[in-house]
């Protein structure tokens, strides 16, 4: 894997001190919350699902999104179960 900060020419992280100095913030804030990621089967969201489900794989987080397959290929990824729950939208 390439090391990216050498790469970028960065002794350290942009982020790496205020990560270390508020990680017991972050972390109360996120494992206290539920959190519904709109579209998150593409992209930067489905980045933020990963991270979610690594750091917490057993938090009840909702993810929502047009494309079934993509939704489905996430699952996968994850290794979760692709029992979907369909919705159908009715007026």
């Amino acid at each position: 894997m390439i090391n990216v900060l050498k790469v970028i020419i960065r002794p350290f992280g942009l982020f790496e001190s205020d990560l270390q100095r508020l990680s017991e913030r972050i972390f109360e804030f996120v494992y206290c919350n539920v959190f519904l990621v709109l579209g998150g089967a593409v992209s930067i969201r489905k980045a933020v699902v990963n991270e979610l489900y690594r750091r917490l794989p057993k938090k009840k987080f909702k993810v929502v999104d047009l494309s079934e397959n993509a939704l489905a290929e996430l699952m996968r990824s994850l290794g979760m179960e692709t029992d979907c729950q369909k919705s159908t939208w009715s007026n």
